[in-house]
Protein backbone atom coordinates (compact mmCIF):
# COMPACT_ATOMS: atom_id res chain seq x y z
CA UNK A 1 0.00 0.00 0.00
CA UNK A 2 2.72 2.52 0.96
CA UNK A 3 4.63 1.84 -2.24
CA UNK A 4 1.62 2.52 -4.49
CA UNK A 5 0.84 5.71 -2.53
CA UNK A 6 4.42 6.95 -2.93
CA UNK A 7 4.41 6.16 -6.64
CA UNK A 8 1.13 8.01 -7.23
CA UNK A 9 1.83 10.99 -4.93
CA UNK A 10 2.41 14.58 -5.99
CA UNK A 11 4.45 15.27 -2.85
CA UNK A 12 6.25 13.02 -0.39
CA UNK A 13 7.10 14.68 2.92
CA UNK A 14 9.91 13.17 4.98
CA UNK A 15 10.26 14.28 8.59
CA UNK A 16 10.40 15.71 11.08
CA UNK A 17 11.40 13.00 13.46
CA UNK A 18 14.23 11.21 15.10
CA UNK A 19 16.66 10.77 12.20
CA UNK A 20 18.13 7.45 13.28
CA UNK A 21 15.09 5.90 14.97
CA UNK A 22 12.12 7.16 12.92
CA UNK A 23 13.21 8.40 9.50
CA UNK A 24 16.12 6.23 8.33
CA UNK A 25 14.57 2.87 9.35
CA UNK A 26 11.85 3.51 6.76
CA UNK A 27 14.42 4.26 4.08
CA UNK A 28 16.22 0.94 4.49
CA UNK A 29 13.08 -0.96 3.49
CA UNK A 30 14.00 -1.81 -0.08
CA UNK A 31 10.47 -1.36 -1.49
CA UNK A 32 10.09 2.07 0.12
CA UNK A 33 13.54 3.17 -1.00
CA UNK A 34 12.89 2.03 -4.58
CA UNK A 35 9.50 3.78 -4.64
CA UNK A 36 11.11 7.02 -3.46
CA UNK A 37 13.72 6.72 -6.20
CA UNK A 38 11.09 5.99 -8.89
CA UNK A 39 8.30 8.38 -7.96
CA UNK A 40 7.74 11.57 -9.94
CA UNK A 41 6.60 13.21 -6.67
CA UNK A 42 8.35 16.21 -5.24
CA UNK A 43 10.27 14.97 -2.20
CA UNK A 44 10.39 17.50 0.61
CA UNK A 45 12.45 16.97 3.75
CA UNK A 46 10.95 18.80 6.71
CA UNK A 47 14.07 19.38 8.78
CA UNK A 48 13.99 19.09 12.55
CA UNK A 49 13.92 22.22 14.68
CA UNK A 50 16.50 20.97 17.14
CA UNK A 51 19.08 18.21 17.30
CA UNK A 52 18.80 15.19 19.54
CA UNK A 53 21.41 14.99 22.27
CA UNK A 54 23.65 11.99 21.77
CA UNK A 55 22.51 11.39 18.19
CA UNK A 56 22.51 14.46 15.97
CA UNK A 57 24.32 16.97 18.16
CA UNK A 58 25.76 19.76 16.05
CA UNK A 59 24.08 18.61 12.82
CA UNK A 60 23.05 21.31 10.38
CA UNK A 61 20.48 21.13 7.60
CA UNK A 62 22.97 19.91 5.02
CA UNK A 63 24.08 17.02 7.21
CA UNK A 64 20.49 15.85 7.67
CA UNK A 65 19.82 15.91 3.92
CA UNK A 66 23.17 14.31 3.07
CA UNK A 67 22.38 11.38 5.36
CA UNK A 68 18.86 10.93 3.95
CA UNK A 69 20.23 11.01 0.40
CA UNK A 70 23.01 8.60 1.38
CA UNK A 71 20.43 6.08 2.60
CA UNK A 72 18.48 6.51 -0.63
CA UNK A 73 21.63 5.90 -2.63
CA UNK A 74 21.57 9.18 -4.57
CA UNK A 75 20.49 12.81 -4.28
CA UNK A 76 16.73 12.51 -4.27
CA UNK A 77 15.51 15.24 -1.90
CA UNK A 78 14.12 18.10 -4.01
CA UNK A 79 13.35 20.67 -1.32
CA UNK A 80 13.89 21.22 2.39
CA UNK A 81 12.03 23.28 4.96
CA UNK A 82 13.88 25.04 7.72
CA UNK A 83 12.32 27.03 10.53
CA UNK A 84 12.84 30.79 10.25
CA UNK A 85 11.37 31.71 13.63
CA UNK A 86 13.97 32.45 16.30
CA UNK A 87 13.93 29.92 19.10
CA UNK A 88 15.49 32.40 21.52
CA UNK A 89 12.33 32.53 23.63
CA UNK A 90 12.66 28.80 24.20
CA UNK A 91 16.40 28.67 24.76
CA UNK A 92 17.10 29.10 28.46
CA UNK A 93 13.45 28.64 29.44
CA UNK A 94 13.63 24.98 28.53
CA UNK A 95 16.35 22.39 28.45
CA UNK A 96 17.32 23.54 24.93
CA UNK A 97 20.80 24.90 24.39
CA UNK A 98 21.81 27.22 21.57
CA UNK A 99 23.99 24.44 20.12
CA UNK A 100 20.96 22.15 19.82
CA UNK A 101 19.20 24.32 17.22
CA UNK A 102 19.46 23.03 13.64
CA UNK A 103 21.30 25.69 11.63
CA UNK A 104 21.44 26.46 7.94
CA UNK A 105 24.27 28.28 6.17
CA UNK A 106 23.49 29.02 2.50
CA UNK A 107 27.19 29.59 1.78
CA UNK A 108 28.39 26.28 3.25
CA UNK A 109 27.44 24.18 0.26
CA UNK A 110 26.64 26.26 -2.84
CA UNK A 111 26.34 23.15 -5.03
CA UNK A 112 23.23 21.78 -3.26
CA UNK A 113 20.95 19.69 -5.44
CA UNK A 114 17.91 20.77 -3.43
CA UNK A 115 16.17 24.04 -2.70
CA UNK A 116 15.85 25.35 0.84
CA UNK A 117 12.73 27.19 1.96
CA UNK A 118 12.58 29.03 5.27
CA UNK A 119 9.19 29.42 6.96
CA UNK A 120 7.80 30.10 10.40
CA UNK A 121 7.08 26.47 11.27
CA UNK A 122 7.12 26.76 15.03
CA UNK A 123 4.29 25.74 17.31
CA UNK A 124 4.13 28.69 19.70
CA UNK A 125 2.85 26.60 22.59
CA UNK A 126 5.52 24.33 24.02
CA UNK A 127 4.68 20.65 24.20
CA UNK A 128 3.60 19.29 27.54
CA UNK A 129 3.93 15.66 28.51
CA UNK A 130 2.04 13.54 30.97
CA UNK A 131 3.75 12.82 34.27
CA UNK A 132 3.13 9.17 33.41
CA UNK A 133 5.34 9.51 30.32
CA UNK A 134 8.52 7.88 31.58
CA UNK A 135 10.64 9.09 28.68
CA UNK A 136 9.28 12.63 28.49
CA UNK A 137 12.71 13.90 29.49
CA UNK A 138 14.11 12.92 26.08
CA UNK A 139 11.22 14.32 24.04
CA UNK A 140 11.58 17.75 22.48
CA UNK A 141 9.40 20.46 24.01
CA UNK A 142 9.72 22.42 20.75
CA UNK A 143 7.44 21.25 17.97
CA UNK A 144 6.42 22.00 14.40
CA UNK A 145 2.95 23.45 13.86
CA UNK A 146 1.14 21.07 11.52
CA UNK A 147 -0.93 23.75 9.80
CA UNK A 148 2.15 25.87 9.11
CA UNK A 149 3.99 22.86 7.70
CA UNK A 150 1.00 22.05 5.49
CA UNK A 151 0.89 25.59 4.11
CA UNK A 152 4.65 25.51 3.52
CA UNK A 153 4.40 22.25 1.58
CA UNK A 154 1.65 23.69 -0.65
CA UNK A 155 3.69 26.84 -1.27
CA UNK A 156 6.81 24.83 -2.13
CA UNK A 157 4.84 22.58 -4.46
CA UNK A 158 3.31 25.57 -6.25
CA UNK A 159 6.71 27.27 -6.66
CA UNK A 160 8.56 24.18 -7.86
CA UNK A 161 5.89 22.73 -10.13
CA UNK A 162 4.80 25.92 -11.88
Amino acid sequence: MAVSEILSADVVLIGPGNLYCSILPNLIIEEIKNALLKTKALIIFNCNLINRVGQTEGYDLDQYVDIVNQYLGRDRVDAVTINSTPLNDFVGNLSIKERDIVRFDRKKKPSRNFKVFAFDLLEKEGAFFSQADEIAYIRSPIRHNGEKVGRAVIEIYNKMRS
